[in-house]
């Protein structure tokens, strides 16, 4: 009898330490994630490239990650994180530049250097991927020449692509 109720109570305390860490954050540059994205040419073929979490860089006791990317030459991005603020910034000569803000709520807004432009938090909802289920957010952009409404995965970025969050 003691058996099946400290199983019990085993299993219990693991389906709630599962389901409290459905909750919390989930990391962006993690050296593990690869990244795919397809871009259609001027005479409709298809290009496919990767991005991938390369070495590191140190600036001013700052780690950034630098993401390789191969389209349609190789280059360089170097990005870091903040898991605390749950913000991912782009490295820049003058102070960092925030590509995501993850804190966002409904109603919130963010000016995204890379466009120049304020975004605006339409929605948060949930997204389903392969394996499971993270948080999206649905942005929008109304600006003098373009109109685009990116969507913002945890964990994962933008759907135009890592180095795109100011797109559809």
């Amino acid at each position: 009898m003691k058996t099946k109720l400290t199983i019990l109570i085993l299993v219990l305390t693991l389906s709630i330490t599962a389901n409290a860490q459905k909750g919390d954050y989930i990391i962006l540059l993690d050296t593990s994630n690869r990244w795919f994205c397809s871009e259609r040419m001027e005479f409709g073929e298809i290009w496919q490239f990767p991005f991938k979490l390369g070495g590191t860089m140190i600036f001013d006791d700052t780690t950034y990650y630098l993401v390789d990317v191969f389209y349609p030459q190789k280059s360089e991005a170097a990005l870091r994180e903040d898991t605390i603020e749950k913000k991912v910034f782009k490295y820049n000569t003058g102070p960092d530049r925030v590509y995501y803000d993850f804190s966002l709520e409904e109603g919130d807004s963010i000016n995204l250097p890379i466009a120049n432009a304020w975004y605006y938090v339409d929605s948060i909802r949930d997204f389903q991927t392969l394996t499971d289920t993270r948080k999206a957010w649905y942005l929008h952009c109304e600006y003098d020449y373009w109109y685009t409404r990116p969507i913002w995965i945890e964990g994962i970025g933008s759907l135009a692509g890592l180095l795109k969050p100011h797109l559809t």
